[in-house]
């Protein structure tokens, strides 16, 4: 009988990058270094300068990503679909 492996959960940290409507949390891994936290804010910069963040409830047209907010009034970033250009 084989044994069962835990299924271990990612540790993940948040990085604020800022949006036209506000900062937005991004999830980067728990031990990310300095350069790659700057890479996730400048990823999620452009992401808003080319419209492809939705902050509704719904994805219009061209958007992949779209701003969830919690209970506590948190916003994340999440990606919802692909979109090949």
């Amino acid at each position: 009988m084989k044994a069962k492996k835990k299924s271990q959960k990612k540790k993940t940290a948040s990085v604020a990058a800022r949006t036209r409507r506000g900062p937005v949390g991004v999830r980067v891994r728990a031990k990310a270094t300095r350069e790659e936290r700057a890479e996730a804010v400048l990823f999620v910069e452009t992401l808003d300068a080319n419209a492809q963040i939705a902050h509704g409830k719904s994805l219009t047209p061209g958007t992949t990503h779209q701003v969830k907010t919690d209970s506590k009034g948190r916003k994340t970033l999440i990606r919802k679909r692909y979109s090949a250009i």
